[in-house]
């Protein structure tokens, strides 16, 4: 499946229900767990989705194999493709090895040593040779090209975004209180957020705010916060990913839809 040709803005909640039901046997269901130092400091309820405590160490699993589990059994025998820099490359090593699919994955030749040996570790090949981040994308599609390997994206998928939204779900199910929600938002991130965020816009009364992962030009507004009530920081800010800026299309897409975003250098 393209998916250049996919309107990743048209994943509905109802998508990322179905991709929960997908994942169940896959994945953990990561506790929601209250934090009293935090809600001491800003004067309301706070609680960390933990989805550093995931398969794979992040939230990538779920997006990663909610797109494997779609493949046909055709494409399951030509096996994945993947380019990633870590989080991502280890979500499809490890969803191809419980699914039995060949998975390569390529990344830039300084990637951090950890997160090669980790996506090795769970089976896939890793091609660096002459990769950079820049040829990445470039080098995964010319590898589908010549295998007939099924591409993975990173995040510009409804597959990937769908499954990504089940964190969502689990934080409303758990916690229907929850009157804020504090998520990153870049480059590795807009996954999760743009799924989180049309999770949480189907839930009355829910307010949403983004904030990257990175340091803050200015201090974070307590009093948007704390107006709230009930806040849940979600996956990302406990797994401190680093987000980038983003921008363009990717930019309007999520920009319409929260009340309230920072934005870093």
């Amino acid at each position: 499946m393209n998916s250049s040709n996919i309107d990743v803005a048209a994943v509905t909640v109802e998508d990322i229900r179905a991709a929960a039901g997908r994942l169940e046997p896959y994945i953990h269901r990561t506790p929601l767990l209250s934090s009293r130092s935090l809600s001491e400091a800003i004067g309301v309820e706070v609680r960390l989705k933990c989805e550093n405590l995931q398969r794979a160490g992040s939230f990538k699993i779920r997006g990663a194999m909610n797109a494997l589990l779609q493949l046909s059994e055709k494409e399951r025998r030509n096996g994945v493709v993947a380019f990633s820099s870590g989080n991502h490359a280890q979500g499809v090593a490890l969803a191809a090895k419980l699914l039995g699919i060949k998975a390569t994955i390529v990344m830039p030749e300084n990637s951090v040593q950890m997160k090669v040996d980790a996506t090795k570790a769970y089976g896939a090949e890793v091609v660096t040779a002459g990769v950079t981040s820049a040829t990445r994308d470039t080098v995964a599609r010319e590898i589908a090209d010549k295998s007939g390997a099924a591409v993975i994206p990173p995040f510009d998928d409804w597959r990937i975004i769908a499954g990504a939204g089940t964190v969502g779900l689990e934080i409303v199910e758990e916690w229907p209180d929850v009157e804020t929600i504090v998520t990153p938002l870049g480059g590795v991130t807009t996954t999760f957020s743009r799924s989180e965020i049309e999770t949480f816009r189907a839930m009355p009364g829910m307010k949403f705010r983004t904030q990257p992962a990175a340091v803050v030009r200015e201090p974070v507004d307590q009093g948007t916060l704390t107006r709230g009530g009930a806040i849940a920081l979600a996956a990302a800010l406990v797994v401190t990913l680093l987000a980038a800026v983003i921008g363009g299309t990717l930019g309007t897409r999520w920009h319409r839809r929260v009340d309230n975003h920072v934005v870093v250098d």
